[in-house]
């Protein structure tokens, strides 16, 4: 990667270098660790000082702070499927595996036979697995959940991409998870998936002690 970013320093018209960097930087800002995004997001102000592409990378660089282990997982309300208002903060005291997905979402269906085991594996502890939904056909959404047995705390809000809870947690694409401990905290910057099963049980398991 270095070699190629060297190669575009050197090739790469101005506006182009720059747009080139800029979508380096955001692509590369959910699944790297924020020290390493930090570094990468000095060396983009070092030779971008001002960039038409600043409010964009501020913006994404903002959540990954606010993200990081150990801050306060960002509330948001919501209704659940058998009709109960609720918000996030009212799970504080269980481990909580929150889920973005959505029924026409190709990986989020591979993922379930393995969320399934994770499932079984803390039944009856305190651990909450949260699904929200980004369906915009609410009937789909109910569909899969029964079809698929999906267990957990469901909830779907209108709006798709653009509801609350999925443009509050900067959701580009799913599925999306999040781990945060009993104090409603971050565990991690980036959270196993279901399919990643003994090292998301493991965690699990660590929170919980």
């Amino acid at each position: 990667q270095k070699i190629v970013n060297e190669q575009a320093k050197q090739t790469m018209p101005a506006k182009t270098r720059e747009y080139y960097f800029a979508n380096q930087l955001y692509s590369n800002v959910k699944y790297n660790p924020l020290a390493t995004v930090e570094k990468m997001y000095a060396d983009f102000r070092k030779d971008y000082k001002t960039s038409a592409y600043d409010s964009i990378i501020e913006r994404v660089v903002g959540l990954k702070r606010k993200m990081a282990a150990g801050q306060p997982a960002m509330d948001f309300a919501f209704t659940t499927l058998e009709g109960k208002s609720m918000k996030l903060s009212d799970l504080k005291g269980k481990v909580v595996y929150l889920d973005f997905w959505a029924s026409w979402c190709g990986p989020c269906m591979r993922e379930l036979p393995f969320a399934k085991k994770v499932k079984e594996h803390f039944k009856d502890k305190d651990v909450v697995f949260l699904n929200v939904s980004i369906d915009e056909d609410m009937n789909a959404w109910k569909n899969a959940v029964e079809k698929h047995s999906i267990v957990g705390i469901h909830t779907c809000e209108p709006g798709g991409w653009q509801a609350p809870a999925a443009k509050l947690y900067g959701v580009q694409g799913v599925p999306s998870y999040y781990l945060i401990d009993k104090q409603g905290k971050f565990a991690s910057e980036t959270s196993p998936r279901p399919s990643e099963t003994e090292e998301l049980i493991k965690q699990i398991e660590s929170l919980l002690n």
